[in-house]
């Protein structure tokens, strides 16, 4: 809804806005993501491209279809993809989604993420 209104304030002020594509929650890769369950995550202090790399193997061994799903960082911020990266992300859980892991994770620090027909991106809010 906020796209959409940005988009029409964008044409009624002659303002050059981007339009994002938004998936709706019934996308392939995201029903997928629900269905695979993490049954214990215990993650303190984790780099994010650490935990992109945990998600991901566990997204292979416990999707039905042995399919990893892809996940990649898209971010600018040194911080999250730096040489040393200083944001970190703690989480402890059992029986949780992978797409709510990530979510949660992605929301530590900071970044949003986006689901295609092919992979998961988080990415910085501006992107």
């Amino acid at each position: 809804m906020k796209l959409c209104m940005a988009f029409v304030l964008g044409v009624v002020l002659a303002v050059p806005v981007t339009l994002l594509v938004v998936r709706d929650d019934s996308s392939p890769l995201r029903d997928k993501m629900k269905q695979i369950s993490i049954p214990e995550i215990d993650c303190r202090q984790a780099h994010i491209l650490d935990m992109v790399q945990h998600l991901n193997e566990i997204s292979g061994k416990r999707a039905e279809d042995k399919k990893p799903v892809n996940i990649v960082v898209l971010s600018k911020n040194p911080d999250i993809v730096g040489r040393q990266p200083k944001l970190k992300c703690t989480l402890s859980a059992t029986d949780m989604s992978l797409y709510d892991a990530l979510n949660y994770f992605a929301t530590q620090i900071g970044l949003d993420v986006r689901i295609d027909d092919t992979a998961v991106a988080l990415v910085d809010p501006e992107q």
